[in-house]
């Protein structure tokens, strides 16, 4: 039994004594009646004491409301926080794997320079605008698929050879 309990249990016991003695019709003297009133005010005020909560505990449950309210907030920001950084990995992956592809049709375009300059100079007589890089896609694809075949039909260009030129030396022979 708590203290609540116990004091509710006396408070009874004497509010029960003193409705016998009433319907027994015995009369108390002042001194009794006097008695039981102070122990029944100091019971009461007692049991009020325990049941209201104090201010220092009113503080606590405030201040746990404030603190589960607070990580309510955080857990919230965490999982905003969290999607917005999935979203931006995916982001930079597909940006990254934009540049490779796009760096690689470069690289296919300066392995046979002369294929992607006659290409480019075809689509823009036939009117194709200057080429794309879908047409830089296709060179490269076809540069590759015959650099595996072996040499083709088609004549090879060739730059002519420089003759040798021997230069003076610039470091001053003394």
């Amino acid at each position: 039994m708590d203290e609540v309990e116990q004091i509710q249990e006396a408070i009874q016991q004497l509010v029960d004594r003193r409705r016998r003695r009433r319907n027994e019709g015995r009369a108390a003297s002042e001194l009794d009646e006097e008695e039981e009133d102070r122990l029944l005010s100091d019971l009461l005020s007692q049991l009020a004491s325990l049941k209201v909560p104090s201010a220092a505990e009113a503080d606590k449950r405030g201040a746990d409301d404030d603190l589960a309210s607070e990580l309510r907030k955080l857990r919230r920001q965490n999982t905003i926080t969290h999607c917005l950084l999935s979203a931006m990995i995916v982001v930079t992956a597909a940006w990254q794997l934009s540049a490779a592809s796009l760096l690689l049709s470069l690289k296919s375009g300066l392995t046979n320079p002369f294929k992607t300059a006659v290409s480019l100079i075809g689509s823009v007589l036939k009117g194709g605008g200057g080429g794309d890089l879908q047409e830089l896609q296709r060179l490269s694809s076809n540069s590759n698929h015959q650099q595996l075949e072996g040499p083709s039909s088609a004549p090879q260009l060739s730059l002519p050879e420089l003759p040798a030129i021997s230069l003076p030396s610039l470091a001053g022979d003394s």
